[in-house]
């Protein structure tokens, strides 16, 4: 009999086994970009034990398997980040097989707008496939971000979104979703999930998100998820310097809100 576990990793990655080859999904680790959410690693913060192990594992296993180049490095996204789930969603570990559906759903400017300056505006035809590759993918293989793809347990197929935890002093949770699929609540329940994740697995102290004070939907999942509004700063954004709220939550907070 299969678990709920084997079932959700089953739908994740059954989604494209018959379309691609599953090698194409590793890709290079040494390959980095500049990233929205680069800046020092806490050294107040680690990883929980078993994750290190994992991780550890995960780059001895590429070590010591196929190369794409002569100094490329191979990685799995899947073998280090769970699958979790919500009462509507399942949120799978990202590939670089994802670009081809984010391509299609990202580069609309009521989602890009309030994303830091670093996306590249207009987005470029080959946008999600080059930040995937050189630098999310690489950035889960260090053990510096965790990324989830978002789909509705009724399309597993179907790429809607995407969720972010990041090791960083400034900014630990990033996402986007969808043009359709905004007001329905959906990234709420994301929000928790990888949240929950984020203190509990990874046992993180402080969760922090500064988002544009005109991001009025962003910032109401903050509050609706008791995090605290702790500074006003102005931050670079693809439409432009603007007023910032910062937000933030600590694992006691959270904790104590779920009981």
């Amino acid at each position: 009999m299969l678990t709920d576990a084997t079932r959700r990793t089953q739908i994740c990655s059954k989604r494209n086994s018959n379309r691609i080859n599953p090698a194409k999904n590793f890709v290079p680790l040494k390959s980095t970009i500049s990233e929205s959410h680069n800046g020092s690693v806490s050294a107040e913060t680690l990883l929980a034990t078993s994750l290190a192990d994992a991780g550890k594992a995960s780059l001895r296993q590429a070590l010591s398997g196929a190369r794409t180049g002569p100094r490329s490095l191979l990685y799995h996204s899947s073998s280090v980040i769970p699958h979790l789930q919500t009462s509507r969603l399942l949120l799978c570990p990202l590939e670089l097989a994802d670009a081809a559906q984010a391509q299609l759903l990202f580069p609309h400017w009521e989602i890009v707008r309030y994303l830091a300056k670093v996306v590249p505006w207009p987005y470029p035809a080959d946008g999600a496939h080059t930040y995937y590759r050189d630098a999310v993918l690489p950035a889960m293989a260090r053990g510096e971000a965790w990324h989830w793809t978002l789909r509705l347990k009724t399309e597993p197929d179907r790429l809607i979104g995407s969720i972010a935890l990041l090791k960083d002093e400034r900014i630990n949770r990033g996402f986007w979703l969808g043009l359709p699929w905004h007001g329905q609540g959906l990234m709420t329940e994301a929000c928790e999930a990888v949240t929950d994740y984020w203190f509990n697995t990874l046992k993180f102290q402080v969760l922090r998100a500064p988002k544009a004070a005109a991001n009025v939907a962003s910032c109401r999942i903050s509050e609706r998820s008791g995090m605290r509004l702790v500074a006003r700063e102005e931050h670079d954004y693809v439409a432009g310097r603007l007023p910032t709220e910062i937000w933030e939550i600590t694992a006691e907070e959270w904790n104590a809100g779920r009981k």
